[in-house]
């Protein structure tokens, strides 16, 4: 259902009072052309507003807190013992990469796009890893499985070759011939979001399934240290084989490419997909709402040009604003998008409230971040939650372990 969204008034403020109709307000796909209210990406406070480039922000900085993290706890045994009960770096091979635990997401940051890793986290990957190949790019990855790996060309990354699931090709897509008629293709292994939308839209006729229980395996996917959905025992082996090995692909696409590109999508990736698993968005919403892509906000169709950069720039202006971008979309769809998200996530999972203060509200959304993370890459964590749902449990933001990723 298309969003209505309120005419922006000349001089309007996300500082103005935004409670009146942020309970009317939703949003479910984007436009480059249409003006973004401030509700959409500004948490109200009552001393002060949450606005959407903070928000961006704060997922970025959980993202980097969490690589650092999960670097400093696996070197800590190599300081102090000599080696000894160190937790080992990512996997490699020659130029493959392998995904064998989730810590290894944060781990990565920057070695997906087909280039080494980057600075945040080279020091550590070379304890294993040949010195002499430190400016060769990868090749191929692979997640949890050593026999699917995923080649990467072009700093792009591909499913296999003749990979299908069931009777379907992955590779199909639709290209304009010179006439302007639209034509049936085959053979495009790095998947557009067009095409995975389609396989999706396959999975679920085939199968009988629903979106959110897609969602659920896919995330399932990301530490794969629990017993797989319910739903699956429904399917034959090798139909649920080939549906996990394309989740697999998504999740290198979503968590690996895109994390590398910008960071906060580690997280905001994650926002996504549990939505999507509790039935408040579709995957069609997420990647193909319309002709601007869809509310995933890596999902962006048309011209893409210099929105990273907008985005670096929204993310880091003092005193923190939106106005610019909301009022100018296409300056950083990505942008915008992410702030919207985040905040939807957020709302979604009863973390919101006008009453706080500006630092009681941010300190909410710090634990609510940590919650999302602990659940889904350090599932062994899951005794101070509720497994079947985290936003109900009452002990959600009173954690007191040292998360050990």
């Amino acid at each position: 259902m298309a969003a209505s969204i309120p005419a922006v008034q000349d001089g309007y403020s996300s500082d103005d009072d935004l409670s009146e109709i942020e309970k009317s307000y939703s949003i479910t796909f984007f436009s480059r052309k249409e003006k973004v209210h401030a509700i959409a990406t500004t948490i109200p406070c009552c001393d002060r507003n949450i606005k959407g480039n903070i928000l961006i922000k704060m997922a970025h900085d959980f993202v980097q807190s969490w690589t650092e993290e999960a670097i400093d706890y696996a070197c800590e045994p190599e300081k102090d013992n000599g080696g000894f009960g160190m937790i080992p770096p990512p996997k490699t091979e020659n130029l493959s990469l392998s995904i064998q635990h989730p810590r290894e997401w944060p781990m990565c940051l920057g070695g997906w796009k087909g280039m080494m890793p980057n600075e945040e986290v080279k020091d550590f990957f070379f304890f294993q890893f040949d010195l002499s190949l430190q400016e060769k790019k990868f090749d191929s990855v692979s997640i949890f499985n050593d026999d699917i790996k995923f080649p990467i060309k072009n700093n792009r990354i591909h499913v296999p070759d003749n990979f299908v699931i069931g009777n379907f090709d992955v590779t199909e897509h639709w290209v304009k011939s010179k006439n302007e008629k639209w034509i049936k293709g085959f053979g495009k292994t790095d998947l557009s979001y067009s095409q995975i939308l389609s396989a999706i839209v396959h999975i679920k006729k085939s199968y009988s399934i629903a979106d959110a229980q897609i969602a659920q395996l896919q995330l399932w996917g990301l530490a794969r240290s629990t017993k797989e959905p319910d739903w699956t025992a429904k399917l034959k082996p090798l139909d649920i084989e080939q549906v996990v090995i394309f989740l697999d692909y998504l999740n290198a696409l979503m968590f690996g490419v895109e994390a590398s590109g910008l960071n906060a999508s580690l997280l905001i990736s994650t926002m996504m997909l549990d939505l999507i698993a509790n039935g408040q968005y579709s995957y069609r919403i997420a990647f193909k709402a319309n002709d601007h892509g869809g509310m995933y906000p890596y999902a962006c169709f048309g011209s893409n040009k210099g929105t990273y950069n907008e985005r670096e720039k929204a993310m880091l202006l003092d005193p923190p604003s939106m106005s610019a971008w909301r009022n100018s979309p296409e300056l950083s769809p990505v942008a915008i998008k992410e702030a919207i998200l985040i905040k939807v996530w957020l709302k979604y999972s009863g973390v919101l409230d006008s009453k706080f203060t500006y630092e009681e509200q941010r300190k909410g959304i710090d634990h609510a971040m940590q919650d999302l993370r602990t659940f889904y890459f350090s599932p062994w964590l899951r005794y101070c939650y509720s497994i079947e749902n985290f936003r109900r449990c009452p002990e959600r933001n009173h954690t007191d372990f040292e998360c050990r990723c």
